[in-house]
């Protein structure tokens, strides 16, 4: 699978003109190129279009096929929908920051569709899985998460306005 997101590395820019080192084209095009496992003729890749967006972190990616024959690929991802990562601010979590949305698309091969469907919306980061399961179907992933504290917490977990917590997801029961 071959991410072509509308995100751009401007180093440049970060110095010359003190903004972030990623330019992010949010009216920009995005897709998805895949050539089929095994495959070494790029002729053969096939290229599907999504809503723009941005991925700094994928989860995984797995082959199947489903109830009609036709071959799909599904890919997990942890999706922006704009990058405003607020390194320059004090603390990530402030309510103007979007929340990551952890994203199952399905591309199939057969057909030429694509579905995106939102799992759950938090503000986590930086998947992992059990490494066994690389290239194929996973259920659970963790994340790094920002998790609200409360009034008896320490003081320095409520001046961290950075992840602060693990969160375990269920990718197969949303949850």
């Amino acid at each position: 699978m071959i991410p072509d997101l509308p995100v751009e590395f401007t180093p440049q820019d970060a110095v010359q003109k003190n903004q972030f080192i990623f330019n992010y084209e949010e009216k920009g095009k995005a897709s998805y190129g895949i050539l089929p496992r095994g495959d070494k003729d790029a002729k053969r890749i096939k290229w599907f279009d999504v809503d723009t967006h941005s991925v700094f972190h994928f989860v995984n990616s797995w082959d199947s096929t489903n109830d009609l024959g036709h071959e799909i690929v599904t890919c997990v991802a942890v999706v922006h929908s704009t990058i405003n990562i607020g390194l320059l601010t004090e603390h990530f979590d402030s309510p103007d920051m979007p929340n990551q949305i952890i994203t199952k698309f399905e591309f199939n091969l057969t057909t030429g569709e694509t579905s995106r469907k939102p799992l759950h919306s938090f503000k986590c980061e930086f998947p992992v899985i059990n490494q066994e399961f690389v290239g194929r179907q996973n259920r659970y992933v963790y994340l790094a998460a920002i998790q609200e504290t409360d009034a008896a917490a320490p003081q320095i977990c409520k001046d961290n306005g950075f992840y602060n917590s693990v969160l375990k997801f269920d990718i197969l029961d949303e949850k």
